[in-house]
């Protein structure tokens, strides 16, 4: 994709992009960490300036960025997500290897990808086999995730680090 064409949906870190806006509210949502009432809250805070988006006040920044960084830190690598990443990166390794599934399969969503190796692999017992061989000595290299929200002070753009 594009992504100079639609800046609004991909746009790189330390800044808001529509993406990570949706994952992070979906996903905090879904782990109990955020109500419906906060991301409506949230969302009136948003803001379209010069084809980014950026906050109306520190404290929609401020907000954001707790949630982004608890998000982050205790979620994406957090012990059960950094397993469930070593389990898949060995099985996705090995099926690329053996031709089970190719890279045109990534274009489409997960439950396509695991139904693809379920259908020449049991993949419980493989991620199981995989559990019990130990995963101990393995590690994942997570990047650094640092959101640092454009907020709107006194008719200037400045990021959250900037704002006194």
């Amino acid at each position: 994709m594009d992504t100079e064409k639609f800046k609004l949906l991909e746009y790189p870190l330390p800044y808001l992009s529509a993406d990570r806006i949706d994952y992070t509210l979906r996903d905090m949502c879904q782990i109990g960490e955020v109500t419906p009432t906060e991301v409506s809250w949230f969302i009136n805070g948003l803001v379209r300036f010069d084809n980014r988006i950026v906050l109306k006040s520190k404290d929609y920044a401020k907000w954001f960025q707790s949630k982004y960084n608890f998000l982050t830190a205790e979620y994406f690598e957090g012990p059960e997500n950094v397993e469930i990443n070593l389990i898949m990166r060995e099985i996705i390794r090995s099926c690329l290897g053996t031709g089970i599934i190719e890279e045109p399969d990534f274009f489409e969503d997960d439950f396509y990808l695991m139904d693809k190796i379920n259908q020449k692999l049991n993949l419980k017992q493989w991620i199981d086999r995989i559990r019990s061989n130990g995963l101990k000595n393995k590690k994942l290299k997570t990047k650094k995730r640092i959101v640092d929200p454009e907020v709107i002070v006194n008719d200037q753009i400045l990021k959250l680090s900037e704002v006194h």
